[in-house]
């Protein structure tokens, strides 16, 4: 499981638009093998890797947490596939007792955040649906992980927060 998530995982620069925070510049062969295949991560993402947010093993967790991130900018179709994502990360920030996987989960989430909204109104809805009724307690697990780990990641995901979510 751990190998098919990492390579699900690293496949998404090769995957994602070009627009995407981990597209690399392609190929014309690599363009044409993400256009095929573009359809079909969402459902590649809810089959091997969402699942894997609630695994009993802790880098489980950790690994679909940083795979998620790398699908940030991924076109989901579905909205309820978006927000199982969105909501999976969300809970793994309250993993007290897995420090590392929160981390990964505040790292993926900076990703989400950072994505434009307006380009991809699949993601935002569910962002809105998941963090907005919970800024709060989201806010007060970012402040709680930076002050135990420092990680330019999770600095940067409170921030990309504060963007997406102005009060």
């Amino acid at each position: 499981q751990d190998g098919a998530v990492f390579a699900v995982g690293a496949l998404a620069e090769l995957l994602l638009p070009s627009s995407s925070p981990f597209a690399s510049s392609k190929s014309s062969k690599g363009v044409k093998m993400a256009a095929k295949y573009r359809g079909q991560l969402e459902g590649l993402m809810m089959r091997f890797v969402v699942p894997e947010l609630t695994a009993s093993e802790p880098h489980m967790r950790l690994r679909a947490a940083w795979c998620v991130g790398r699908y940030a900018g991924l076109d989901w179709t579905a909205e309820s596939n978006a927000t199982a994502a969105v909501a999976g990360l969300v809970r793994l920030l309250g993993d007290e007792a897995q420090l590392p996987v929160q981390a990964a989960a505040a790292a993926g989430l900076k990703f989400l955040f950072e994505q434009d909204h307006e380009s991809s109104p699949v993601l935002a809805s569910a962002l809105r649906a998941v963090a907005v009724p919970h800024l709060a307690e989201i806010v007060r697990k970012y402040l709680e992980i930076m002050a135990k780990v420092g990680s330019d990641d999770v600095v940067a995901g409170l921030e990309a927060l504060v963007d997406a979510f102005p009060v």
